[in-house]
């Protein structure tokens, strides 16, 4: 092994060289022209004002919530949104890929900006890279700006060029923006773990997520505007156009939105069909309306320098609150779970556990992950947990319940989680893009809101129910208390997992639903000191 090292020892030193030297040379513009804007005021008037008025004048003050489940309801909510916003359009997400659920957001965006409608688009550039053409194409569209949130250098976008670059300048390049905020009218919002890409909607192939949104109107609507606003003109988002010499042109935009319907045009097994015309959208979104339960809210979002800025922390210092406050039972959904040895995540559950609050939590297992190295620093915490007394359920890659959440069943399609939610004492809701993981706490930027309503924390606990069923998830416990047979055989003293199979209980002792490499692959970065980066 050391041998090895050395081996290696002059790649890495050259690698590190070369990142250094790129990061000289693609630095961020710092001298532009940049407006600031500010969500619109006034558009109570509009088809969207109008949604939540008549149910809101019987609660006022309170703001109004739906629960998305499912991916569908999901992308509907968003294409209606899209087609029926009259004046802007404020999109902030982590992920927009230019797959087919990415390529119909962003016609539906262009389509509003030919109506008048103003848009911005406020994009983390970690995963932007092979996509900035048509982000820039984007960005010349009249009534559109595009913004990148802590850009790489304009002329490393390559894989190994920004890998270079973040090697380079790591301590920059390391921070985030997790936010996901999509925002229509300043009258309706939608929050919830979900990106832009066919994996979060379930219309994936091969790899779908379980997700949640809320469907918001009301006040704290305006708080979601305001968090946009924040982080739009922070000095952390960059204009698109401050990024390159020169602009598009109309050759090359036109050319640009030709392939983009093409693209669209050439996938007709797209499982979901975007709402036409102004009845079919306004009956989707009447539909969410009846849904909306009215209750207080309180929206929390980090700094935009979170870790750069003091009290930039907000989103756990609203969780600390929040599960501070338990009295007898939470539940909590994370698809990464990596309490470490200290800090604030490790300090919540320990204080959970020393008031002898009921705890349940779901996660992914190693079968369903997308981040196998999230996963190898949540092994080391599982035994732990349970030994403390938390209920501590793993979703299966085959979960039955796949038949909800991807379209047409999805019986090939492999299902790992991606909702971020909590409920404590039946009565408060958490939903946004925290997991309980280091990125999250530390890290990333994150935005979320909490809710006050026995009603919804009884719709979303009910949906998760679901979810910890046996043929859906697998319950990890101790496999000498699963099976007391078990108690004296040495490689069964740790964790055991259990599950129903066609009506019956199973106990393995062995991870379960997963391949060899992965259980390879896991152990090996779990070797490796990184759980502060998970």
């Amino acid at each position: 092994m050391k041998r090895n090292a050395r081996r290696f020892l002059p790649l890495l030193i050259a690698a590190l060289s070369l990142g250094l030297f790129f990061t000289g040379c693609a630095t961020v513009p710092r001298h532009f022209e940049r407006e600031a804007s500010f969500a619109l005021e006034h558009t109570h008037a509009t088809a969207l004002g109008k949604i939540g008025e008549s149910p809101a004048s019987g609660h006022p003050g309170l703001s109004g919530f739906s629960l998305l489940n499912e991916g569908r309801s999901a992308f509907l909510a968003r294409m209606a949104l899209a087609g029926m916003a009259e004046r802007s359009l404020d999109v902030q997400y982590f992920i927009l890929q230019p797959d087919m659920t990415g390529s119909i957001l962003v016609a539906h965006l262009i389509e509003a900006a030919r109506r008048g409608v103003r848009v911005r688009l406020l994009i983390d550039d970690l995963n932007a890279g092979g996509y900035e053409f048509g982000l820039r194409a984007l960005d010349a569209c009249p009534n559109i700006e595009v913004r990148l949130y802590n850009p790489f250098g304009k002329h490393l976008m390559s894989k190994l060029g920004r890998g270079l670059e973040f090697v380079g300048s790591f301590n920059r390049l390391n921070h985030r923006m997790h936010n996901k905020l999509f925002i229509a009218d300043n009258q309706v919002a939608l929050i919830g773990g979900r990106n832009i890409a066919d994996s979060y909607f379930g219309a994936d192939p091969a790899y779908n997520f379980r997700d949640f949104d809320f469907f918001s109107v009301g006040p704290v609507v305006r708080d979601f505007s305001a968090s946009f606003d924040e982080y739009w003109n922070s000095a952390w988002a960059i204009p698109i156009r401050a990024m390159y010499s020169s602009r598009p042109s109309a050759s090359e935009i036109a050319g640009s939105f030709s392939k983009l319907k093409v693209h669209i045009a050439a996938h007709p097994e797209y499982p979901y069909k975007s709402p036409a015309g102004h009845s079919e959208k306004l009956e989707i979104l009447n539909r969410f309306r009846d849904q909306l339960v009215w209750a207080e809210a309180k929206v929390a979002a980090d700094s935009p320098g979170k870790n750069k800025e003091p009290r930039s922390h907000r989103i756990t210092a609203m969780l600390k609150e929040f599960l501070g406050n338990a009295r007898r039972e939470v539940l909590i959904v994370t698809p990464y779970l990596v309490p470490s040895d200290s800090g604030a995540l490790r300090e919540m559950l320990a204080n959970l556990r020393s008031r002898g609050i009921a705890t349940c939590m779901l996660t992914n297992s190693l079968g369903s992950t997308d981040l196998v190295s999230a996963h190898a620093g949540y092994a080391k915490y599982r035994e732990v947990l349970v030994e403390g007394g938390v209920e501590l359920h793993e979703m299966r890659p085959d979960a039955e319940s796949r038949a909800l959440y991807i379209a047409g069943g999805g019986p090939a399609s492999v299902m790992g989680l991606h909702g971020k939610a909590a409920v404590v004492d039946c009565a408060f809701v958490f939903i946004g893009t925290f997991n309980f993981d280091q990125r999250s706490a530390n890290i990333n930027t994150e935005v979320g809101v909490l809710v006050h309503s026995p009603e919804l924390a009884q719709k979303l606990a009910s949906a998760v129910a679901i979810d910890l069923q046996g043929q859906n998830s697998w319950r990890v416990g101790l496999a000498s208390e699963c099976d007391p047979g078990l108690k004296d055989r040495k490689e069964t003293r740790d964790l055991a997992w259990i599950a129903e199979e066609e009506g019956r209980r199973t106990v393995v002792t062995h991870e379960p639903g997963s391949s060899r490499g992965r259980l390879l692959l896991r152990s090996l970065m779990g070797l490796i000191p990184i759980d502060s980066q998970l």
